[in-house]
């Protein structure tokens, strides 16, 4: 009877066996927006795709799909959501770059609207996502097997005043530089002219004594 008991313990103690020693599944993520027509900006009328970089950084392989979708600010799908068989060894990559209805096509996505786009990423199982903020001071966002990202879209008007703003003030220190640069060229020159002045008034006053001193020479002779 104590046998009995004691193999019903060692088999409950052996079922907590797996998950005492399962680890963690992480993946850091990397994701990058690429417009097509505007580089500094994400704005109304263009359009765009995206890459995303997984990295393994736990201890165990990464053997899942992944379910992609592409949002707008109104929260409505802009396409069909996307599926990848993600498949990472520990301290490897995997590259992503958003695939189109073609193998080795990439989609686009249209910036129609302006606010706030996400990106949703997906796992079906309990994969932590990691999206780094400051690596240096440590700081990250943690999100377990759904992966949120936001990006801002300006209307064409904001980003045009924004240009024409960024170029008035460009325009405004290249102006300021050139004054500075007259300045010092102005002060260069008042300098030169006073040293041209001592320099006479040098002259002027050697030349005096030496006619001075000629004067009186011939006046014994």
């Amino acid at each position: 009877m104590k046998l009995k008991v004691l193999f019903l313990i060692l088999g409950f103690l052996f079922l907590f066996v797996p998950f005492s020693f399962a680890q963690e599944q992480k993946v850091d993520v990397n994701l990058e927006i690429i417009p097509h027509e505007i580089r500094d900006a994400y704005v109304v009328g263009d359009c765009f795709y995206y890459k995303i970089n997984f990295t393994n950084t736990g201890i165990e392989i990464i053997n899942d799909t992944f379910t992609i979708s592409v949002f707008n600010p109104s929260r409505s799908l802009i396409d069909i959501p996307r599926t990848y068989e993600i498949f990472i060894e520990p301290n490897s990559s995997r590259l992503i770059i958003a695939k189109g209805g073609e193998e080795n096509e990439t989609a686009i996505f249209p910036f129609d609207t302006s606010g706030d786009y996400k990106i949703e990423i997906k796992s079906t199982k309990p994969i932590d996502f990691y999206r780094w903020i400051n690596v240096r001071e440590g700081r990250y966002i943690r999100q377990n097997k759904k992966f949120n990202y936001f990006f801002d879209v300006k209307p064409r008007w904001q980003y045009n005043l924004w240009k024409d703003t960024e170029e008035a003030n460009q325009k405004i220190i290249e102006a300021n530089q050139k004054l500075l640069d007259l300045t010092i060229d102005l002060n260069e020159a008042t300098k030169s002219i006073k040293t041209a002045t001592w320099i006479m008034v040098s002259v002027a006053i050697i030349t005096l004594i030496i006619a001075y001193k000629t004067s009186k020479i011939s006046k014994r002779l």
